[in-house]
């Protein structure tokens, strides 16, 4: 919320012991203030403070040949993760 206003969303998936970020939306107002970046990263310290013991953020191909809106998302995805593991043809999966 910014002023009173809801600007920014995020959606995840739970099971018993696992978490996965299924996506997120936002107003242009929300890029400013990095309103995204806040939810998905007080989303992950919440899972973890009630015991969960992953947080998917997902699959995304790092690779700037295919194109930028692709490598922009990777590249979003990339700042929460602690543990990448390669894939084929360089795509990534991102675990916390």
């Amino acid at each position: 919320y910014f002023n009173d206003e809801p600007i920014a969303a995020v959606m995840i998936h739970v099971d018993k012991q696992n978490s996965l970020y299924y996506g997120g939306c936002s107003l242009e107002l929300a890029k400013k203030h990095k309103a995204n970046n806040f939810l998905l990263f007080n989303t992950m310290l919440h899972y973890k403070n009630i015991g969960y013991r992953h947080f998917e953020v997902g699959v995304f191909d790092s690779c700037l040949s295919k194109n930028q809106k692709e490598y922009n998302v990777g590249r979003y995805k990339a700042q929460f993760s602690s543990f990448p593991s390669l894939s084929l043809e360089g795509v990534k999966f991102f675990s916390i």
